[in-house]
């Protein structure tokens, strides 16, 4: 009798405990979404980007990621009003002027003129899906000589991986431990082996696109670069205008570049300053940014710096490296004046 009644307890006890909602992490590691799903969703936003149209790719987007893009965007009509009428004419300027050989902007936004901006009050009309494109490079992609023929080639998943991954997460002076399933898939193309690389998290089941990745020639760009800097309450560092204000230290760099061309070409020695090229100081000088005097110099190359005007500016730092020979030129743009030193000890 006494069997009887604790075989009738233990098997009660066993059905509560089934009944009791489950806590073994087997069963919430089931939940994460397959690789199969993650190299879905990088395929949809990859095509998206280069064969889609600018509305079809912040929608791909985790929905905090697609408010962090409103934001930017919201945040612009306060930038704008911050510009006197000097500023804007000054921008609609260089705008204009963009694609000059000398004195436009070596990495023209919009080469193929698709957003048909003229004066920078067109700037408030693109929607957040076109602030986004801008940012990504997407009209530099195809509009650009150099990457048209490249929308169309083939390309092949190379690697599929997911990983458990813990990460600090600092919210003010506190810190916090968080822990994601993220996900990252790359595609390349044979022969020229352009790269497309698309990184999720998973949440709810799904995978969430939170960052990309591109290289398609001599265009290379991400979320995380294009946007400057993830975290929400940084974003931007000065808004879409950020890059009005660059538009002339890049400007500035363009021109003095075509002056120590010419200084080369009639010496045949690379000028140690701007001022040994004929340069006066007044040329150097914009209303945000200056150009150092120092020309740093490599056998078939030479390299030239602006820095902003105002001390407390985030609009960063610039090094324009060019060919002696052809003038062919990048733009380099860093956060810290740190960081260009690390990248550019000459300059120190």
């Amino acid at each position: 009798m006494r069997k009887l009644v604790a075989g009738v307890i233990v098997a009660a006890l066993a059905l509560l405990i089934a009944a009791l909602p489950s806590t073994d992490h087997a069963q919430q590691v089931v939940a994460i979404p397959t690789g199969e799903a993650l190299q879905a969703k990088a395929e949809k936003l990859r095509d998206a980007f280069l064969k889609g149209k600018p509305e079809d790719i912040p929608v791909l987007f985790a929905p905090w990621m697609q408010g962090r893009f409103q934001l930017l965007h919201a945040e612009m009509p306060a930038e704008y009003a911050k510009m006197t009428a000097e500023d804007k004419a000054s921008f609609s300027k260089a705008w204009k002027n963009r694609a000059s050989d000398d004195g436009g902007m070596v990495g023209d936004p919009d080469p193929s003129d698709m957003l048909k901006i003229v004066e920078i009050d067109d700037f408030l009309k693109l929607s957040v899906a076109q602030v986004l494109a801008m940012q990504l490079g997407y009209y530099r992609v195809h509009g650009g000589a150099a990457t048209l023929d490249r929308l169309d080639a083939k390309w092949f998943l190379v690697d599929r991986s997911m990983g458990f991954e813990q990460y600090e997460e600092k919210v003010g002076k506190e810190s916090h431990w968080l822990s994601r399933t993220r996900g990252r898939v790359t595609f390349m193309t044979p022969g020229s082996r352009d790269g497309f690389f698309v990184t999720c998290v998973a949440e709810s089941a799904e995978w969430q696109v939170v960052d990309f990745e591109y290289r398609l020639g001599p265009e290379t760009n991400s979320v995380s670069k294009g946007m400057q800097n993830q975290r929400w309450d940084k974003l931007g560092k000065g808004g879409l205008f950020s890059a009005a204000r660059r538009a002339e230290g890049e400007q500035m760099l363009g021109s003095l570049k075509g002056q120590a061309r010419v200084s080369f070409a009639k010496t045949g020695a690379a000028p140690a300053t701007l001022t040994a090229a004929g340069v006066a100081a007044g040329e150097r000088q914009g209303k945000y940014f200056k150009v150092r005097d120092k020309v740093a110099s490599q056998r078939e190359s030479g390299k030239l710096m602006c820095e902003p005007v105002a001390a407390d500016s985030e609009d960063g730092y610039c090094v324009l490296k060019f060919k002696w020979a052809g003038g062919e030129g990048t733009f380099t743009w860093y956060e810290t004046l740190e960081g260009l030193y690390a990248a550019h000890p000459e300059f120190k």
